[in-house]
């Protein structure tokens, strides 16, 4: 029997994780296979767990995990860790609506793989706070494995993952607190086997009420460097990361590659060439013009952490 483990970390989601946990009990189930679902509960300060321990309660295949205030980041590791024996991973935003045959597609595409890293996603519908969609987002694969580190790009609740993949991306522990769905997709997109499913296999719910665009340039710019201060967008550091605890496992380009970017930390040889590089680039070209720029200006390549971050990183998280 392979056991499907769906991780999901919710906060104040009161609103919306009643719908969520009725699509993950909707859904079918592959052939020989079972679900756990494990919730844990970020400290919320709504009606949240009142919800979630309800659902506990009357499906024995939901656990709830009670947790302290730590954050989204490190309440997902906690969860990647949590779970040792299950056959398959899944993130799970506690606002989204998953379609029924999430799972089955993704079983179907990751069988036979289970020594092998291998990684599934798929595109989404991008819906509203009210339900109402506004467009599918695609996030093509670039035609290029260097440029994987820039412009791949897919959510995390769209991803499903077998073990070996699980015990690998804890082997770095949580690098500099990345995002837990980002890192993991780095490392399975370099180290092991990404799949792509063009249907979309949920619907990811848009706060925002529409597309994730600044709407005006002040707005843009402000979002941009938010952006790029963001350890999530510190390319230098996923670099450094990748080559720390996998430079055996990487392709020899690869690996010049990451030198590259890494030396091009200090050095202005390598950020001219970085500047001028093809494979260093976003999907769009405005994306790739911001990325060059804060590049030059030192903005992806921030030395200082948080005390919390500092603590998070020389933290050992065992697979």
């Amino acid at each position: 029997m392979k056991k499907i483990i769906i991780l999901l970390s919710a906060y104040n989601g009161e609103k919306f994780i009643s719908e969520q946990l009725e699509s993950l009990l909707k859904m079918r189930i592959p052939d020989k296979s079972e679900i756990k679902i494990i919730i844990r509960d970020d400290g919320s300060s709504d009606n949240t767990l009142k919800i979630i321990e309800s659902y506990e309660k009357k499906h024995n295949n939901i656990y709830v995990i009670k947790g302290e205030n730590i954050g989204w980041k490190r309440s997902f590791w906690e969860l990647l860790k949590y779970e040792k024996n299950g056959d398959y991973y899944c993130y799970c935003d506690q606002d989204d609506i998953w379609k029924e045959n999430k799972l089955v597609k993704a079983l179907d595409i990751l069988e036979g793989e289970e020594k092998i890293p291998s990684l599934y996603y798929s595109t989404c519908d991008i819906i509203n706070t009210d339900g109402k969609y506004i467009y599918t987002e695609k996030n093509e694969i670039p035609d290029s494995k260097k440029k994987y580190l820039t412009c791949l790009k897919a959510r995390g609740c769209t991803m499903i993952f077998n073990n070996s993949l699980r015990k690998l991306v804890l082997k770095s522990g949580p690098p500099l607190c990345f995002a837990h769905d980002l890192w993991t997709l780095r490392v399975a997109s370099y180290v092991g086997k990404i799949y792509k499913d063009e249907e979309a296999q949920i619907y990811y719910r848009d706060h925002r009420g529409s597309a994730t665009k600044a709407d005006g340039i002040l707005e843009r710019i402000g979002y941009s460097v938010k952006k790029y201060r963001s350890l999530d967008n510190h390319y230098y550091y996923y670099a450094q990361e990748l080559l720390k605890h996998y430079k055996n496992l990487l392709d020899k380009n690869i690996t010049e590659y990451l030198e590259e970017i890494v030396k091009g930390k200090s050095s202005v040889l390598y950020k001219i060439k970085l500047l001028f590089s093809k494979d260093f680039v976003m999907q769009s070209f405005v994306g790739t013009i911001e990325l060059k720029i804060f590049m030059i200006l030192g903005y992806y390549q921030k030395e200082k952490l948080s005390i919390l971050e500092e603590k998070l990183a020389e933290k050992k998280i065992e697979p």
